[in-house]
């Protein structure tokens, strides 16, 4: 077989790595007050909620950069643009587990929107989702064989096939709780 043949079919082994399998449908349901331990009384915590309409919150946001982060504790998820929710991308979990299937999520902004900027995928969008919905996400996709969380992949490792990408196998996890689970991406992401 001439090397390029052999490149281009190692080429295509790779992207058929990174190909989306299908997609779930993100549905978000609303988390009752009284059981979401962020939410204190339904009342915002002294500072916590600065609107950026205020001269106050466009000024503290210009401080730290970031516009979106009240609270800062996030996750973030990619969907396709459209209707609802939207529907996640699902991928093969990786060599490793050929037959596994992950969603992607991530533990900053940045790193999801660099994630969609090198994939050019226009159609997809971010979902930013509370802990608590996360919880909610996160057992919906279990209960549908999806067993793992991709976390703050690189897309063009992906693609490449070259690197293993950051894994959190979600039946191993034995609380799946929203807190829990974003502590757990939060120190895979770090890592």
């Amino acid at each position: 077989m001439p090397a390029n043949s052999r490149a281009q079919s190692s080429t295509q082994e790779a992207q058929g790595k990174a190909e989306v399998r299908r997609h779930f449908p993100v549905t978000l349901r609303a988390v009752p007050a009284s059981t979401d331990p962020t939410n204190f009384g339904g009342m915002p915590v002294k500072g916590g909620t600065k609107s950026s309409s205020t001269l106050e919150g466009r000024y503290e946001e210009g401080l730290t950069g970031e516009a979106d982060a009240a609270g800062g504790r996030m996750v973030y998820l990619l969907v396709r643009k459209g209707q609802g929710d939207g529907e996640t991308p699902v991928f093969s979990a990786g060599p490793e587990h050929p037959d596994g299937d992950a969603i992607l999520a991530f533990s900053s902004r940045d790193l999801a929107v660099l994630y969609l900027q090198v994939a050019r995928w226009d159609d997809y969008k971010l979902l930013d989702i509370a802990p608590s919905q996360f919880s909610q996400v996160v057992q919906d996709v279990r209960s549908n064989g999806i067993h793992y969380l991709m976390v703050d992949p690189n897309r063009l490792e992906q693609e490449r096939g070259q690197e293993p990408q950051p894994l959190l196998g979600i039946e191993r996890l034995r609380d799946l709780s929203g807190e829990n689970l974003y502590q757990e991406v939060r120190a895979l992401g770090q890592g």
